[in-house]
């Protein structure tokens, strides 16, 4: 249950941090905790209940009370239990640690189990909020957010770590976390100071004036992110100076977050323009081009340093969607998205214009021809309105495992079907080749800090391997591709990133007939445990594959019979999707 809080205003100078430490004499309230992403819950501690210390904790006579039932809520599937005391050796160690202003890449949980225990957060301007746990309160704290911890001055407390899978350490705060992912993400949510979008009306006589679509909703930065489009706050510290190209002058523009962002995407070239009738030659002429609706075959890569302009972007249903980008927002736009850019009324934008290897500074405007070209279609299958893995029902009659071998007369598969049955795919375009490997590490810094490898860091996949299902690469193909095509189940979630080539994954529905996906490069798909299913490359008898797992590797098939049908994971399976 949600439930009633103390929390306050930090004083700016804190001398003893376990100290109440009140500053602010206004409110603090759960509507503004609520603002930044905190949510407070209240559990009872039940007295006849032993707590052990442990990690992983693991409950004994707590399976079906209101903590358990509060944990399948929010997906909390791994626990921890730590008495923090004086009479611990490494007490004040663990105080300092926990008391170092921090960020994590996943949603944090405290269970005060016993004593008295504060939790300090940001706020979005930068003050501390103390919040006040007693036994049985609950602190949820979105990722992203910069936190820490410390108990009272009776220097005692029972605190229980709850997150959704295995905890990953969270990190102090620095010039990378300010542009890591979660705090972005982060940002993006909660902040203020984000990027505005909104939907924009038909009627347009000035391009730079707002042109909002009256009444009509804020686009949340989840649409946006649906298309492909990515914004960072990078607050500006210094001016800049008209450069092409551009390189950092000072120290601080050689170690700043700007420079850490630049590094972590491999951006090695930069240039900075000014865009206002004084600076930019053939001034009106230019902004007619920028407003003109185009792609690029690259991804555009914007900071604005100083003034304030719009990016336009086509929504899934070809809808313009307007973005209000000022000092200090970085945005990102795929190559092959329709966009166009205008300066506000202010007549004034300087920008950073960002690329990874040489420039590509050509526009290619909308036509039939740039609709049906490569980049715009790479761009529909990755966001648009049918992008994932396309699949439809098989026929009975199979003569070759690597045609379509669609139903006749039966429409596609919904997304919603596969959803159902526990499949899930997502889209991470490939942004390098990769080389075959077993097991596979990252090479480059982007292969360290790319979508692939922050979705592995969330969800625990620490084993990767890179494999390639051609006749040249593979030893004994035609072999490998019988057993890959036995229908089978696995004892664990069968999680394949497809990097190049394409194939299929047939699955089996819940009335037991098949269901095929074409999975292509960028596509990664995920097959829950004890589901029957096979994979074959398509007719292009070429795939390279990454298959990813959580701990060691499990590679075992189990094929189809009627041990495998009483097994513990088909059973769980069936159980999970198939009896609802």
């Amino acid at each position: 249950m949600v439930c009633d809080i103390k929390a306050w205003w930090l004083a700016k100078d804190v001398q003893d941090p376990k100290a109440d430490n009140v500053g602010d004499s206004s409110e603090v309230t759960l509507e503004i905790l609520e603002k930044i992403g905190v949510e407070i819950y209240h559990i009872r501690v039940e007295p006849a209940k032993v707590f052990t210390d442990a990690c992983p904790w693991v409950p004994q006579s707590q399976k079906i009370d209101e903590l358990a039932a509060f944990r399948q809520q929010h997906d909390l599937g791994w626990a921890s239990l730590e008495t923090l005391d004086t009479n611990q050796q490494d007490y004040d160690q663990k105080i300092k640690a926990h008391f170092e202003e921090q960020v994590s890449d996943e949603i944090e949980v405290r269970y005060i189990i016993q004593g008295r225990f504060f939790i300090d957060v940001r706020s979005l301007e930068n003050k501390w909020i103390r919040i006040e746990c007693e036994s049985g309160c609950v602190v949820r704290l979105p990722r992203g957010i910069y936190h820490r911890f410390t108990t009272d001055q009776q220097n005692s407390a029972r605190v229980m770590r709850l997150v959704e899978s295995a905890p990953l350490p969270s990190l102090p705060r620095c010039e990378k976390t300010d542009i890591s992912t979660s705090r972005q993400g982060y940002l993006r949510k909660y902040g203020t100071d984000r990027p505005q979008a909104w939907w924009m009306t038909d009627d347009i006589k000035d391009p730079r004036a707002e042109n909002r679509l009256v009444d009509a909703p804020a686009v949340p930065s989840q649409v946006l992110e649906d298309l492909g489009v990515l914004s960072f706050i990078i607050p500006v510290e210094e001016k800049y100076e008209n450069a092409l190209p551009w390189e950092p002058k000072t120290e601080k523009q050689k170690t700043d977050r700007l420079s850490h962002f630049r590094k972590q995407m491999g951006m090695n070239y930069a240039d900075v323009i000014t865009i206002h009738k004084d600076k930019l030659p053939n001034y009106e002429d230019k902004l007619k081009m920028f407003f003109e609706e185009h792609l690029h075959d690259d991804d555009e890569v914007r900071y604005i340093v100083d003034g304030s302009g719009y990016f336009d972007v086509r929504s899934k249903d070809d809808k313009w969607i307007r973005i209000l980008c000022k000092a200090g927002h970085l945005i990102t736009l795929p190559k092959g998205i329709y966009h166009r850019f205008t300066p506000d009324s202010n007549n004034y934008a300087q920008a950073m214009r960002l690329f990874v290897g040489d420039p590509i500074w050509t526009p290619v405007n909308r036509s039939e021809d740039a609709d049906k070209g490569s980049v715009r279609q790479g761009y529909l299958s990755n966001y648009g309105p049918n992008a994932g893995p396309e699949a439809w029902w098989m026929s009975d009659e199979l003569q070759d495992p690597r045609a379509e071998n669609r139903k006749e007369g039966e429409s596609s598969v919904n997304p919603s079907v596969l959803e159902s049955l526990g499949v899930h795919s997502m889209i991470i375009p490939v942004v390098e080749k990769y080389d075959n490997a077993l097991p596979w590490k990252p090479q480059s810094e982007r292969q360290k800090t790319d979508a692939l490898a922050r979705l592995r860091k969330k969800l625990g996949m620490n084993y990767a391997d890179v494999i390639t299902i051609h006749k040249d690469k593979l030893p004994n193909y035609e072999d490998k591709l019988k057993m890959f095509f036995e229908e089978h189940l696995h004892d664990d979630d069968e999680v394949r990133y497809i990097v190049d080539g394409s194939g299929y994954f047939d699955v089996r529905s819940k009335d037991d007939k098949w269901i095929r996906i074409l999975c292509k490069a960028g596509h990664l798909i995920t097959l829950p445990k004890g589901i029957y299913h096979r994979f074959t490359p398509d007719s292009n008898n070429y795939a390279q594959a990454m298959r990813l797992f959580v701990g060691d590797p499990i590679w075992t098939p189990v094929n189809r019979s009627e041990e495998a049908d009483e097994g513990k994971s088909r059973r769980k399976y069936v159980k999970k999707y198939l009896s609802k």
